[in-house]
């Protein structure tokens, strides 16, 4: 399946609402989602939150919409942060964790959130490509490692 992959590099954001806020903006002004995607990201978020502490020294965050219909093109908005953000851990909610990656999915389909979840997870265990893939300061090279690393629009 081809994937939109927009990346955002060394941002920094107050907290993880801007940053979440901030990537779904760019996907609506790519015409990748419908409005109203943004709330369905919060809503989910509140409830269901997505931090997790993928390597000892590295978190991510893979923030989504629980309704695919807002979804025009399955896309993945990227922010690579200069400042980890404290969000809350998906495994244990009430515990935090610093990520570093924020990968934003907007997919047509359930099956498809969790084969992206699946391959992301596989992928992102590697320490050295997060630390690689956060030293990129251009958003095409980081754009093109993301698309190679996930087989997206291979």
């Amino acid at each position: 399946m081809r994937y939109s992959v927009l990346v955002t590099t060394k941002r920094e954001f107050k907290d993880w609402e801007e940053c979440y806020k901030n990537l779904a903006t760019m996907l609506e002004k790519e015409k990748k989602v419908k409005p109203g995607y943004w709330e369905s990201v919060l809503e989910r978020e509140k409830s269901f939150p997505t931090g997790l502490q993928i390597t000892p020294n590295i978190g991510i965050a893979i923030p989504h919409s629980c309704d695919p219909s807002f979804s025009i093109e399955p896309s993945i908005a990227v922010a690579l942060l200069a400042k980890p953000l404290e969000v809350s851990s998906m495994a244990q909610p009430e515990e935090k964790v610093m990520v570093s990656v924020v990968l934003m999915l907007a997919l047509v389909g359930s099956e498809d959130h969790l084969v992206m979840l699946q391959h992301m997870m596989e992928i992102f265990q590697d320490e050295v490509l997060l630390q690689n893939l956060l030293e990129i300061k251009d958003p095409l090279d980081a754009r093109k490692l993301l698309e190679d690393k996930l087989a997206v629009n291979n």
